[in-house]
C-alpha cells in the first residue's frame, strides 16, 4: 500500500476537527465499563491522523473517517455486542466470524463492542478510539495517548488504552494474525495453480484419446495408445494433488479464522 506522508499540520487539524467527538466517545465507553462491574472506571483515549492501518482489540467506542483514497474495515466480533455503522447505515455481523467492509473516500464509521478486535485501513484516514485494550498503529502519521502531546510515528507503535494488555502482546497478536493470513494467502494461491494444472493435464489426455482414436488401425496406434494411457495417468495425478491444495487451503482459512477469534 503507498502511504502518504501526513505532515504535522494536517494531522493537527485532522485531530482537533475530531476531538470534539471525544469526551461523548470516552463517556460511552465508561458507562459500558460501570455496567460491567469493573472496578477500572477510566478508559483510555486515542486521537490519530495516518497512512496505513490501525488494530483495535478489547473494549472500545470508536469512530472516524477515510479522508482520502478507499479503505477497508474488518471487525471480529467476540462477544456478539459489536455495532458498526457506516455513514449511518448499520453492518450486520456475527459472532466470531471476521466482517469486512469496504470504505471509500469520505466515509465515516462508527465502532462499538464490548470484546472485538477491528483493523482499519486507509491511505489516510482520521480516528478516534476510547476505551480499553490495545491500539497497533501501523505506518506513518500523529497521535494522540489520553491527554498527552501530539505524538509522531512510523513503522509500528503498539498502545495500551485503559487496562488493556500489554502493548508487545498487542503486537505478537497482530503478526500471528498476519502470518496466518498470509499461509492462507499462499495456500489459496497454490491451490489455484494446481486447478489450472489438472485442467491443462485433462484437457492433453482428451487430446491424445482422440488422437489415438484417430489411429486406430494404422501403424502408430499403439504408441498413440500409450501416449494417451500416460496422458491419463498425468491427468489423474494432478487431479489429486489439486485436490489436496484445495484441503490444504481451506484448512488453512480455517486456522486463520482460530487465530483470530482466540488472540
Amino acid at each position: 500500500m503507498s502511504l502518504r506522508i501526513v505532515t504535522a499540520a494536517t494531522a493537527a487539524a485532522c485531530l482537533l476537527a475530531f476531538g470534539a467527538g471525544v469526551p461523548a466517545a470516552r463517556a460511552s465507553a465508561d458507562d459500558n465499563n460501570e455496567d460491567r462491574g469493573s472496578s477500572t472506571t477510566v478508559s483510555g483515549q486515542l486521537q490519530a491522523a495516518g497512512g496505513g492501518s490501525v488494530t483495535l482489540d478489547g473494549r472500545f467506542v470508536s469512530f472516524g473517517l477515510v479522508a482520502e483514497g478507499d479503505g477497508e474495515v474488518r471487525v471480529t466480533d467476540r462477544a456478539g455486542d459489536a455495532s458498526v455503522r457506516i455513514n449511518g447505515r448499520s453492518i450486520s455481523l456475527k459472532r466470531g466470524v471476521t466482517t469486512a467492509v469496504e470504505l471509500d473516500s469520505g466515509k465515516r464509521f462508527y465502532l462499538s463492542g464490548s470484546q472485538f478486535r477491528v483493523a482499519i485501513n486507509g491511505h489516510r484516514y482520521v480516528l478516534n478510539a476510547s476505551g480499553f485494550g490495545t491500539a497497533v498503529l501501523s505506518g506513518s502519521g500523529y497521535y494522540i495517548l489520553n491527554s498527552g502531546r501530539p505524538q509522531s510515528w512510523s513503522g509500528t507503535a503498539a498502545l495500551r488504552l485503559g487496562a488493556g494488555p500489554d502493548p508487545q502482546t498487542a503486537l505478537r497478536v497482530a503478526d500471528a494474525v498476519r502470518k496466518a493470513d498470509d499461509a492462507a494467502a499462499r495456500a489459496v494461491q497454490t491451490a489455484r495453480r494446481a486447478k489450472q494444472a489438472a485442467r491443462k493435464a485433462v484437457a492433453a489426455a482428451r487430446k491424445a484419446r482422440q488422437s489415438a482414436k484417430r489411429a486406430r488401425g494404422s501403424a502408430g496406434a499403439e504408441q498413440a495408445q500409450k501416449r494417451a494411457r500416460r496422458a491419463a495417468k498425468r491427468a489423474r495425478a494432478a487431479i489429486a494433488r489439486s485436490q489436496r491444495a484445495s484441503k490444504r487451503a481451506e484448512q488453512a482459512k480455517k486456522q486463520t479464522q482460530k487465530v483470530r477469534q482466540t488472540s
